[in-house]
């Protein structure tokens, strides 16, 4: 019909749902020859030939397509979209290797066009005639199916745990709130009974004095011993009541945090062998030890992603050239690519907020 624009938008379309088909591509360029957009048509033939991987020719018969693309049918058509943008010498290379791999009679036309530098040669194409007509067993096996469903969680100790998902992952990554109602959780506080229950021994307890309180297990102190004029302590409270000098209790309180315990890790790796739990220096950003030639610290923001941390990398290294590694749960070294690879790294350290990479 000659719509060549409507032809372009369409092979367009069906790229988007196999980005690997080279056919596509292939027939995308020759429209866009025909339309004199060279620039579009060159990067169509370099994507067509591509996806070649290596290979002589592509079949596409199972497919429903009853055609053989070959890869110099490619090279020949990108030579002549070059000598159209002026690369002459780019276009007799192609031309030098789609005539060394030659399969049929009518690719004889590549030495012609290597001997008129191009004037006057026709485009490969798939002939008009023919029709995309894929088998109606590939069609009814074309719709996605889960074969493995969605996890759910049936029941958590802890609200917060309300995920099925890496735990790492969730603490760097914000997720939209659940359109379920909250599961339900097991208070085992409420679950317990208030007091255990008493076991009458048969013996006859003797009341103490009013507004003293015993401990179940002390005996009570002997008329005029030392122990009437002795300060009594509530020994009923928990732990968390604290005795002043003076002898008087102060009431309830909380207990004494320790303000500084020992670092699990070694002080050659991550500076000091101790840290603050309140009041810790990486508080909010991610510490990551670099190995690239020699050991470097960055400091990154908690919700760091990859790219932040290759922009830290060369910023602190000076090159742009390396590729980052991480060890795996089996301690290999491995490559990390992408944010998902940056949230495992995280995810499976002892410290999600402290990891190491390796870089070459």
């Amino acid at each position: 019909l000659g719509q060549h624009e409507d032809a372009a938008v369409s092979f367009g379309n069906s790229i988007q749902c196999d980005n690997y088909l080279s056919v596509a591509y292939f027939q995308q360029g020759v429209s866009l020859y025909i339309l004199q957009d060279f620039e579009q048509a060159l990067t169509a033939f370099d994507n067509s030939f591509l996806y070649f991987r290596g290979t002589n020719a592509i079949d596409y018969t199972q497919l429903g397509l009853d055609y053989k693309l070959f890869s110099c049918e490619v090279l020949y058509n990108r030579a002549l979209t070059l000598f159209q943008l002026g690369d002459e010498n780019a276009a007799l290379q192609d031309l030098g290797q789609a005539s060394k791999a030659k399969q049929i009679p009518e690719h004889e036309i590549i030495n012609e066009a290597i001997q008129y530098r191009g004037d006057g040669c026709q485009l490969f194409q798939v002939p008009a005639n023919l029709l995309y007509k894929p088998p109606k067993q590939k069609l009814a096996n074309a719709a996605k199916i889960d074969y493995l469903g969605r996890s759910k969680v049936v029941a958590a100790t802890d609200p917060s745990d309300n995920f099925t998902e890496f735990k790492g992952a969730r603490g760097v990554r914000q997720e939209p709130e659940p359109d379920f109602a909250p599961i339900r959780t097991l208070d085992r506080k409420n679950s317990l009974p208030a007091q255990p229950p008493r076991i009458d021994t048969g013996m006859a307890r003797r009341p103490s004095a009013p507004g003293v309180m015993m401990s179940p297990t002390s005996a009570p102190a002997r008329r005029g011993s030392p122990m009437d004029s002795a300060p009594r302590v509530d020994r009923s409270f928990p732990q968390s009541a604290t005795i002043e000098r003076n002898g008087k209790s102060s009431g309830r309180g909380p207990p004494p945090m320790p303000q500084r315990v020992q670092s699990p890790y070694p002080e050659s790796e991550y500076g000091g062998g101790t840290f603050s739990r309140a009041g810790s220096i990486a508080a909010g950003k991610l510490r990551v030890k670099v190995n690239f030639g020699d050991k470097r610290m960055l400091m990154l923001p908690a919700d760091a992603t990859f790219d932040e941390l290759c922009d830290k990398i060369v910023e602190k290294f000076g090159t742009s050239k390396f590729r980052v590694m991480f060890k795996d749960e089996d301690g290999e070294l491995v490559s990390m690519t992408d944010d998902d690879d940056f949230l495992l790294c995280r995810s499976i350290s002892m410290d999600e907020n402290k990891i190491e990479v390796w870089c070459q």
